[in-house]
């Protein structure tokens, strides 16, 4: 992904074309990252804004109070916005097609059931021969501490294949710094299963910042031990989702289950590839932990907003 620029080329056809421009509410500052960028651009009427508001559940008092602040921000820099629950935006995504030839999804505060949800539409929208570019900021800094707590279940993003008794999987595990979160999907897929996972560790590398990767690193440096551990590129979108699907041919004969636990920017390969696979006749799945509460703000500040155009065909 490359950061948002004025000069490139890209970005120059995006503000000149019908577009409509998705992000959400969040109690991180970085959700102000890229309404400001558009804010800074003074749009036209060929541009529409929606809001996603995630729910209200698992949120602390303190951390509704902030995202209603940033509502207040958001409004300010974009007064046309409109906000919604995902099933509104969902919605109105899905019935205004025809308006619009390009799609921009902001990522960088959507929790994870969301994210794969919206990067489906997007994905119809460009088989409809629209453009699609995903956009996710990372903050500037992550806070330490404990600043969520796992629930006792997990997401299955796609209805098959499940997870049965006897029947060994590939696990292909992206990790974050919440060692809860890995600790979780692996006794789960070891329960569903009744066997132990073949694990592949893929390890965001260098995260933007390699104080990211560092942390990560030593966070499930007991886990990893002696395993074997491939460097994942997730900042280049082409090149991760090269690797998965290198990593996912490399085990031909098991069903495929990818668990995206760091940040959110490794959501959009680990789509790709999924859908890929599948469209390969394979047995490909995402899972990821619930979460239980969210206690405080994980993030602060944020860099400058990154972009990438979703393929027309992800084995391209």
């Amino acid at each position: 992904m490359k950061e948002i620029s004025k000069e490139d080329r890209t970005w120059k056809e995006i503000m000149v074309s019908r577009t409509l421009h998705v992000f959400a509410l969040g109690y991180e500052e970085r959700c102000l990252a890229y309404p400001g960028v558009l804010s800074d651009e003074g749009l036209s009427g060929k541009h529409r804004f929606l809001c996603i508001v995630p729910p209200d559940e698992h949120v602390t008092w303190y951390l509704k109070r902030v995202r209603e602040q940033h509502r207040t921000r958001i409004m300010e820099m974009l007064p046309g916005t409109h906000t919604g629950p995902w099933p509104e935006i969902r919605d109105e995504i899905s019935r205004d097609q025809d308006l619009w030839d390009t799609y921009c999804l902001d990522i960088s505060s959507l929790p994870r059931s969301l994210i794969f949800e919206a990067l489906e539409q997007m994905n119809d929208a460009v088989q409809l021969g629209k453009n699609a570019f995903v956009v996710y900021t990372f903050p500037a800094d992550y806070a330490y501490g404990p600043l969520q707590s796992p629930a006792s279940d997990v997401t299955i993003h796609f209805p098959e294949p499940r997870l049965r008794a006897n029947v060994k999987i590939a696990t292909f595990l992206i990790p974050g710094f919440d060692v809860e979160y890995t600790n979780l999907a692996l006794a789960y897929i070891k329960g569903a299963t009744q066997l132990a996972p073949d694990i592949r560790w893929l390890l965001p590398f260098p995260g933007r910042r390699y104080a990211f990767y560092e942390r990560a690193l030593e966070r499930h440096a007991e886990l990893l031990a002696d395993s074997k551990l491939v460097l994942f590129p997730q900042d280049e979108l082409a090149l991760a989702l090269k690797e998965l699907v290198k990593q996912a041919e490399s085990v031909p004969a098991l069903p495929v289950y990818f668990v995206p636990l760091g940040s959110r920017i490794n959501c959009i390969p680990v789509f790709l590839a999924t859908l890929l696979i599948r469209m390969q006749n394979r047995d490909a799945n995402i899972l990821y932990p619930k979460t239980l509460r969210h206690s405080s703000i994980r993030s602060t500040g944020f860099t400058t907003p990154l972009i990438e155009r979703l393929p027309t065909n992800p084995s391209q």
